[in-house]
């Protein structure tokens, strides 16, 4: 039996994680967050004794490739997921868009059952030899395996490359990766007091437009995932998140809440949340669904949201999907 190790448990590297075992392989995830799903993410909020949730990355999955229309269908019939019909009150979807009963993280959990996934590790150093990978994390554990299968975001991954022991990119590869541009996003969740929020929740608060700050807010509370407590979600815009990316978080959210006073009074929130997402949305992917590195000495493949073959159809959970697919058939095709 060959063994893959796939770090990151986002879309792509758990859709081929789930692959790769279908075909008889070995596979050991990693992944450096507390939970799997990346920016399939789902933060509580507590108020007083009661919970909120937010989403506070992907809000919505869409479906366009006949194979992941298949992943979303099985996913509605097991009652994961399911659509969301009333997301905004001004204007119809052009694709059926489905959310998560629980929040975006539970589909990630419920993609990682049955896969050997490993949470809170981080690796630090990889190490290749003729024929296997050597992973170290920060917790010091080590692991081994015949191929390895990386999905974190491509600066991320291109500096685990660095710590190889030998050089695998050749210079056309990493010229190529090193072009995949990102922008940063800045989340604010804010759980709101349920008078206030009763006043506010008939504005079209699915999508923001006409402020700097703001790009996107989502009502949780709206999509189902938050009953108890009212809780918005707030992106800020790629130029906002720059400029205040190293900014205190008390100020961040002073300036956010200030820009949105007009529709948010400040009296209306109980507590608030920040999350920064450095590499929230891809500008410029690589323009392959993953990348072989057919001169490594053992089986090399990078994925991930950052690949797409489609400059129109960027950074949706589908993407990431279809990249890690890719990978996998990859790999399936190295070692049949």
């Amino acid at each position: 039996m060959h063994s893959v190790i796939v770090i990151g448990a986002g879309m792509a590297g758990l859709t081929a994680a789930r692959e790769l075992q279908q075909h008889g392989f070995s596979v050991t995830v990693l992944d450096k967050g507390r939970s799997v799903g990346g920016r399939m993410a789902t933060r509580r909020l507590l108020v007083d004794s009661r919970i909120g949730r937010a989403d506070h990355g992907a809000q919505y999955i869409t479906a366009y490739t006949e194979r992941f229309t298949r992943l979303v269908q099985d996913m509605a019939a097991q009652n994961v997921i399911e659509p969301w019909h009333a997301y905004c009150a001004t204007t119809a979807p052009k694709r059926a868009r489905y959310i998560a009963h629980e929040g975006m993280a539970s589909v990630a959990k419920y993609l990682a059952r049955g896969i050997n996934v490993h949470v809170q590790e981080r690796v630090v150093r990889i190490v290749s030899s003729r024929d296997t990978w050597t992973v170290h994390t920060e917790s010091h554990h080590t692991y081994n395996a015949d191929a390895l299968l990386v999905t974190a975001p491509i600066p991320q991954a291109l500096a685990l490359l660095e710590s190889a022991d030998t050089l695998v990119l050749s210079d056309a590869e990493r010229a190529a990766l090193e072009a995949v541009v990102y922008v940063p996003c800045i989340a604010l969740m804010l759980a709101l007091d349920r008078k206030h929020y009763l006043s506010i929740s008939t504005l079209p608060l699915t999508r923001f437009e006409g402020k700097r700050t703001v790009m996107w807010i989502a009502d949780n509370t709206a999509k189902g995932i938050s009953p108890d407590v009212p809780v918005l979600t707030i992106h800020t815009s790629s130029d906002f998140a720059r400029e205040y990316w190293e900014t205190d978080d008390g100020e961040v959210y002073s300036v956010l809440v200030g820009d949105m006073r007009e529709y948010i009074p400040a009296e209306a929130i109980q507590s608030y949340s920040l999350h920064r997402w450095r590499y929230s949305r891809v500008v410029a992917p690589f323009a392959r669904l993953c990348c072989p590195v057919a001169a490594s000495p053992a089986g090399l493949v990078l994925a991930g949201d950052g690949f797409a073959t489609e400059c129109g159809m960027l950074t949706r959970i589908e993407d990431a999907a279809l990249s890690g697919w890719a990978a996998a058939e990859y790999l399936v095709s190295l070692y049949r």
